[in-house]
């Protein structure tokens, strides 16, 4: 498996755990896309490019009072492709909500830069999304 990449990832969910959006997106790709479009929260769908990553984001942290979000797992899918397993905890702005949840990402890294994250649901969904799903 790429340390290199597992570092990206890591370093990219570090910075946005401090809620540092400048350094999360360094790691971005100039062509960046988050695919929210599997999100049952209140930002799903599709942004592109670095601007609207950040839009996204600032929305998503603002929402948040607390939020961390930590990696449990990494499955290599390929050399550019790793799946993400991770936990998010969260209490809502205002409301007071508390949310622990479980969900993956499949990030793709080319050139030392994330190109896309796409969000589901569950891990076995993501491995069905990439064809390494368990009959």
């Amino acid at each position: 498996m790429s340390q290199e990449n597992i570092e990206i990832v890591r370093a990219t969910i570090d910075s946005i755990n401090r809620r540092d959006l400048d350094q999360a997106l360094e790691a971005a790709h100039e062509d960046f896309e988050a695919d929210w479009s599997n999100s049952i929260a209140p930002h799903g769908g599709v942004y592109r490019g670095r601007e609207q990553a950040r839009e996204l984001f600032e929305a998503f942290l603002e929402a948040w009072e607390e939020f961390r979000w930590d990696l449990q797992e990494v499955v290599e899918v390929d050399e550019a492709r790793v799946l993400v397993v991770n936990r998010v905890q969260g209490r809502g702005r205002g409301s007071g909500v508390e949310v622990d949840a479980t969900g993956a990402q499949l990030w793709t890294i080319t050139g030392g830069k994330v190109r896309s994250v796409k969000l589901y649901q569950s891990k076995a969904d993501a491995l069905e999304a990439v064809g390494l799903a368990h009959p």
